[in-house]
């Protein structure tokens, strides 16, 4: 099969065109104009509300680590009890239409949270924009128009909010020199990768700062390609996943572990990582393994962001399917 070919095809070329623009979005919603008035310094936690690939970019960014005050997200139409005067609540939607995120954003106003919004527009932007401090992006480098694969957005936006309020210790010019920096994923790595996934339900590992990447990357997987993966963390598997390995008997014909391996992982998680690795052998479960690229951390998590979506849709090649097509969740919400 000659994937650049298919890539280059009108049935896969949007996505195609979407992942290679990654670095260009990030930079683009990172360079956005946004003004918080004074009463958003005083902030003592962060409270993001998203659905689907609208949150996606904050998995990545509490993987990290980073953030100066305790930092939650949630996926639904309630906001947490702590949410309140001294919450800045980030409303979340790619298409500014999400119902929870609308929810959420009446609700966390009543108590009087300080708010800010990050949308392509929609009813949020509409509505919410010009009485919060808004990131509105251009969609103009998402020619998919799926949000999974406009995540350079959403992640330049809510690392530029967390700039801006002092949040966060990175600096805005550290970021843009790595995003600039990226080099697109070798095509010949992520067919690779792809080819040793396919026929498998792939369960991706990861620890500390790559976490965020793993759901991220999960959540492509089922989505582009249609195919059944999850995640698990480490150390916390070490603490039951291991036992589940013995049964059913298919485990060993479908189940494929893929190990994102750093060399900036804490050491005690490097050695667990080798020990779990043997572990899935001696169950006769297949792995593979992978060792993210960059100097620091959020270098890594960006690198891995741009070359797991890159596998993602090169793995929905090899099954024929189409990568926008969501069927399922059309269907779902028909019905809803």
């Amino acid at each position: 099969m000659d994937i650049l070919k298919e890539l280059k095809s009108k049935k896969y070329n949007s996505v195609f065109e979407s992942i290679k623009l990654l670095p260009a979005q990030f930079e683009s919603s990172l360079s956005s104009e946004i003004k918080f008035p004074p009463s958003y310094k005083n902030i003592k936690n962060v409270c993001l509300c998203g659905m689907g690939g609208s949150a996606l970019s904050a998995h990545i960014v509490k993987a990290l680590n980073e953030i100066k005050v305790p930092f939650c997200f949630y996926n639904g139409y309630e906001p947490p009890k702590f949410v309140g005067k001294d919450t800045l609540f980030i409303a979340s939607s790619y298409s500014g239409n999400t119902e929870e995120v609308l929810a959420g954003i009446e609700e966390a106003g009543r108590r009087k949270a300080k708010i800010c919004l990050i949308t392509a527009g929609g009813k949020l932007g509409k509505k919410y924009k010009n009485l919060y401090p808004s990131i509105i992006f251009d969609t103009e480098l998402n020619p998919s128009a799926q949000p999974r694969y406009g995540l350079g957005y959403s992640l330049g936006a809510l690392f530029n909010i967390l700039i801006k309020l002092d949040l966060i210790d990175y600096k805005m010019e550290y970021l843009k020199n790595i995003s600039v920096g990226l080099i697109a994923p070798s095509l010949k790595k992520a067919e690779k990768m792809a080819q040793e996934l396919s026929g498998k339900a792939p369960i991706v590992v990861a620890s500390e700062f790559l976490e965020g990447n793993a759901h991220i990357f999960v959540n492509q997987i089922n989505e582009t390609a249609k195919v059944f993966s999850e995640y698990h963390s480490m150390p916390e598997l070490n603490h039951h996943l291991m036992e589940g390995l013995k049964r059913p008997a298919i485990n060993t014909k479908y189940l494929k572990f893929l190990f994102l391996d750093s060399a900036l992982y804490a050491p005690k998680i490097i050695k667990r990582f080798a020990i779990t690795k043997e572990v899935v052998k001696k169950n006769k479960i297949e792995y593979t393994e992978y060792k993210v690229s960059g100097k620091t951390q959020v270098e890594q998590a960006l690198n891995f962001l741009f070359f797991g979506s890159l596998v993602s849709l090169v793995l929905a090649i090899f099954y024929k399917e189409s990568p926008t097509d969501i069927l399922w969740v059309k269907y779902f919400k028909s019905k809803l």
